[in-house]
């Protein structure tokens, strides 16, 4: 087990790590000026990455209700958003790319409405992630696998987790601790095989249970989290895909 340095239980994770992110929140309330300051070489979601993260966070952690303005502060912004990225004007774009999915996967999974574009624009973002995997850290790549799994995407997952291909077979019921790819892997195959919730619940909340751990050691953060809750809840559980974080908050709050 990974040693401990912070909460690592999901009570403590709640009444802590939850407390923290809502007194940072006032750190974003420039951030609609910050955007339009933003002029090129540099991406407007290159002031996304924090703030992706603690909505995120909250809404996982807090519900929906406690992210709704920011991420109505955000939404004028996201058609520029997507057009530099997808004419970016510099190589490193990687990291503004990664803080736009994760913004607009908080907003599919709290029922926001995002413009039509947003849908193809997560499926070309992902393609040209791919591309540039071995560039990426181990923590965004685990991301982007989990994230491939929420586009349906399970082709893509082996390319993020550094695997040679997904399981030729799929067993219902398993766990995979503290194996990540595995875990993403897992997902990929149970959505090309057309699994049910009830095949991957035992992985799934396996997953959870120790990603307090995960955290702690900042190999993975909150997208991560709200990613594979959209794959799960969505993809295997056909959950609505607005009540996803909803859904989440319940399980890690008791709620």
């Amino acid at each position: 087990m990974p040693a401990r340095a912070g909460p690592v239980t999901w009570p403590e994770v709640v009444a802590t790590i939850g407390s923290t992110y809502e007194k940072g929140l006032s750190f974003f309330d420039d951030l609609d000026e910050r955007i339009k300051a933003t002029k090129s070489p540099q991406y407007a979601a290159g002031n996304l990455g924090g703030f992706a993260i603690s909505l995120s966070a909250l809404a996982i952690l807090r519900g929906c209700v406690a992210v709704a303005k920011q991420l109505a502060a955000v939404a004028p912004h996201v058609p520029r958003i997507i057009a530099e990225l997808d004419h970016p004007s510099a190589r490193d774009a990687a990291i503004p790319t990664i803080n736009a999915l994760s913004y607009l996967n908080v907003v599919r999974c709290c029922g926001g409405r995002a413009p039509a574009e947003a849908e193809d624009a997560e499926q070309r973002w992902l393609d040209q992630l791919a591309r540039e995997a071995r560039e990426l850290t181990e923590p965004e790549r685990h991301t982007l696998a989990l994230a491939a799994c929420a586009a349906a995407r399970p082709t893509l997952v082996p390319t993020f987790a550094d695997l040679k291909g997904l399981p030729d077979s799929f067993v219902p019921e398993q766990t995979f601790g503290f194996d990540v790819p595995g875990f993403a892997a897992y997902l990929a195959s149970g959505i090309d095989r057309g699994a049910t919730y009830q095949d991957v619940e035992p992985a799934w909340l396996d997953f959870v249970h120790r990603f307090p751990y995960k955290l702690d050691a900042r190999s993975l953060d909150w997208p991560a989290l709200l990613f594979a809750a959209r794959a799960v809840y969505v993809l295997l559980g056909e959950l609505p895909e607005g009540e996803v974080a909803e859904e989440l908050h319940k399980l890690v709050t008791g709620a």
